[in-house]
């Protein structure tokens, strides 16, 4: 992909396009899509959360780290941008901060919409920080 912005009318056809190569396994390919999302569309956080994941699975923490927290600047209520950024931030060794994370992430749980993550949470804290 050139950094040549793209139409919006296109959006959702190169979304669609990135998750598949997201789902295929082909992070790369995700990575470069979804980061053409990112640049046509910078205020678009599900274009950030599929740059993050990508970049996560790559594994590139950093990267993921960077777009987890563009996300949750777009959307600091989503628990799921913190505790994917805590899980970044435990693989490049932040205990410290993921601690953070994990709690931000915590106190925007909403039992009806988020089910299953505070369990993850715990999940993490007894591995990683116990």
């Amino acid at each position: 992909m050139t950094s040549t912005l793209i139409a919006s009318e296109e959006f959702p056809s190169l979304y669609a396009a990135a998750y598949a190569f997201y789902e295929a396994g082909d992070y790369e390919k995700a990575v470069e899509m979804f980061t053409a999302l990112t640049q046509s569309a910078p205020f678009e956080i599900n274009h950030w959360k599929g740059l993050a994941s990508a970049q996560q699975m790559r594994p590139d923490y950093e990267a993921a780290l960077h777009a987890w927290s563009i996300a949750s600047l777009l959307n600091e209520q989503d628990p799921w941008v913190h505790f994917h950024a805590a899980e970044c931030m435990l693989s490049l060794d932040k205990q410290h901060e993921a601690a953070k994370a994990l709690v931000m992430a915590e106190a925007r749980i909403d039992p009806a919409l988020h089910e299953g993550l505070r369990d993850k949470i715990e999940l993490l804290k007894t591995i990683h920080m116990s």
